[in-house]
């Protein structure tokens, strides 16, 4: 419970430095741990997979973090520098002593199904599971709400968002899980309110 707590209480910190807005995090985890329910994940991966959702953006609080509240398309060399924060999460991750399933997750949740993500290029079944869970979990997060350079998107249009880059982006199959069982849906207020607590 303790533990839990300093994790999401750094996962805060981290949205609080760099916009990307409260609960962002705790959303994530919900979201991610349903779809990973729904997979049939083993029950001591749950751990991992809500750990690493908590930590995934922590890196963002490094030397790029003033560039993610600009309101205007990044430089190539800006989006260059956003692009270590995984491997500054992971950095993070493992020294809070989060499990290798947990650290591995963290570090490739921004790689894509078809191998053109970062930070190492991996593809489809190359990218660990609890990555591909996340990813799916937090792009949702990322259309559905605010963010500095953007307005959160209805519903229906992060569906058909989430549909497109599923096979590029995404592992189709988790995307179709996802939409179909309407997992975004988990997110109860008070579940949230618990886990903040937690």
């Amino acid at each position: 419970v303790a533990r839990r707590r300093l994790l999401l209480t750094m996962a805060e910190v981290a949205e609080g430095g760099v916009g990307s807005g409260a609960g962002h995090a705790a959303r994530v985890s919900s979201m991610a741990t349903a779809l990973g329910r729904a997979i049939g994940l083993q029950p001591g991966d749950f751990d991992a997979l809500d750990e690493a959702a908590l930590l995934h953006d922590v890196g963002e609080l490094g030397p790029s973090s003033g560039v993610l509240k600009m309101r205007r398309r990044l430089t190539p060399t800006e989006l260059r520098g956003v692009h270590l924060h995984p491997v500054e999460s992971a950095q993070v991750a493992e020294r809070c002593g989060l499990p290798k399933p947990a650290v591995a997750a963290v570090r490739h949740h921004h790689e894509r199904w078809d191998g053109k993500g970062y930070p190492d290029g991996l593809a489809r079944s190359q990218i660990p599971v609890l990555a591909r869970i996340l990813a799916v979990a937090d792009t949702w997060d990322a259309m559905a709400n605010e963010r500095p350079y953007r307005e959160r998107l209805p519903p229906a249009q992060c569906a058909r968002a989430l549909r497109l880059a599923a096979g590029s982006q995404l592992d189709p199959a988790l995307v179709e899980l996802f939409l179909s069982r309407k997992l975004y849906d988990s997110l109860q207020p008070a579940t949230l309110r618990t886990a903040a607590m937690v």
